[in-house]
């Protein structure tokens, strides 16, 4: 399967990069849709990183079912297609 999602935020485990945090539109509202935390090289990361980091911001810019306290929020602008087998949240009905 395949979906273009907004970057929300990214962690870091310690010192150890912990992935990307998406988010989705799900009733006129954007929410979390979930973490990727695999699938690309140190280039395209830092890549990623670079692109996302100027729209930092303090608090989540979207709606959470549970607390992300590694992460560092950005506001939602730069798209991302993933490919992906399977989902831990629930797809949103399109």
């Amino acid at each position: 399967m395949r979906d273009t999602f907004a970057v929300a935020g990214w962690a870091f485990k310690g010192t150890k990069f912990d992935g990307f945090y998406l988010a989705e539109e799900r009733g006129g509202k954007l929410v979390y849709a979930g973490k990727i935390e695999g699938g690309w090289t140190d280039e395209e990361k830092n890549d990623l990183l670079a692109r996302i980091k100027p729209y930092q911001q303090r608090n989540a810019p979207i709606e959470l079912t549970t607390a992300k306290p590694k992460a560092q929020w950005v506001e939602p602008r730069v798209l991302v297609d993933v490919e992906y087998r399977a989902r831990s949240t629930p797809a949103a009905s399109k």
